[in-house]
């Protein structure tokens, strides 16, 4: 187990590191691959709430919004998602006269659009800026050196648990081992980046915070229907969702912190 999430990490993070600084639609066409990977991980996960859904439209639904994104047509991603409701609502009610959880399957849909689609298109808006690759790097060593040092951390000296009925793996220790990891992550990236250290360790404590609240989330919606990974295709560390839980919360609140907060991070 920890020997694949080992090589899985030495393998994935160059060639990571790579995409991210060549951009372009290099960048965009791996995203757009991991947001539809993980729309299939999601919906595998709540297939056993046994709420039908339309994997297609959703398919369709969560590709268009990054592509709306990569080509500077963000703002017309409300007016996409409401043409979605519509059509997704009059499919089931009118065509296949499907009414049983009609709610429950709409909503379904529409909440992996925001989850998965438009929270990770949020790295499009990042690597944008100015800064947007140096930024992207720092966002994902944030977040998963804060998950690498949770996990060790907790695992060695893990004993109070954070909530058992969530997951019972997860605990302070855990959490407290992130925190340091992540935020000492932030300011050496931030030495190298030249970046202000001390609105790079702010926002990382930010993010960091947002991030175990998403990882806590993920684990949830696992817990609910009794899985441990949302997948498999990363040896070592499950799914998508399960390497990118953190970064769901952590990526937009990274991009508005900086936005409008830490304005001078953005370049």
């Amino acid at each position: 187990m920890l020997r694949h999430r080992l090589l899985t990490s030495l393998i994935g993070v160059p060639l990571i590191i790579c995409i991210v600084y060549v951009g372009g639609y290099y960048f965009f066409i791996s995203l757009l691959a991991i947001i539809l990977i993980g729309t299939y991980e999601f919906f595998n996960i709540m297939k056993n709430k046994r709420i039908e859904y339309s994997l297609y439209g959703s398919f369709i639904l969560n590709a268009l919004i990054p592509i709306f994104i990569f080509i500077g047509k963000q703002k017309f991603i409300l007016f996409l998602i409401i043409i979605f409701i519509f059509f997704s609502s009059f499919w089931k009610a009118l065509i296949k006269v499907d009414i049983n959880k009609l709610i429950e399957k709409v909503s379904l849909e529409i909440f992996s659009a925001f989850y998965v689609s438009l929270f990770l298109s949020h790295f499009l808006l990042i690597r944008r800026l100015s800064n947007g690759a140096k930024l992207v790097i720092l966002l994902l060593g944030i977040v998963w050196l804060n998950d690498s040092f949770a996990y060790f951390v907790g695992k060695k000296w893990g004993r109070i648990r954070i909530n058992k009925h969530v997951s019972p793996n997860k605990t302070v220790e855990g959490a407290i081992g992130g925190f340091l990891g992540g935020a000492t992550t932030a300011l050496i990236f931030g030495y190298f980046f030249h970046f202000n250290l001390l609105l790079v360790f702010l926002l990382a404590i930010i993010v960091i915070t947002f991030s175990q609240i998403g990882d806590l989330i993920e684990s949830a919606f696992k817990r609910e229907v009794g899985l441990k990974d949302a997948g498999t295709i990363l040896p070592g560390h499950g799914g998508v969702l399960d390497r990118f839980d953190g970064l769901i919360y952590g990526a937009p609140v990274f991009y508005y912190l900086i936005i409008f907060i830490f304005k001078s991070l953005g370049g």
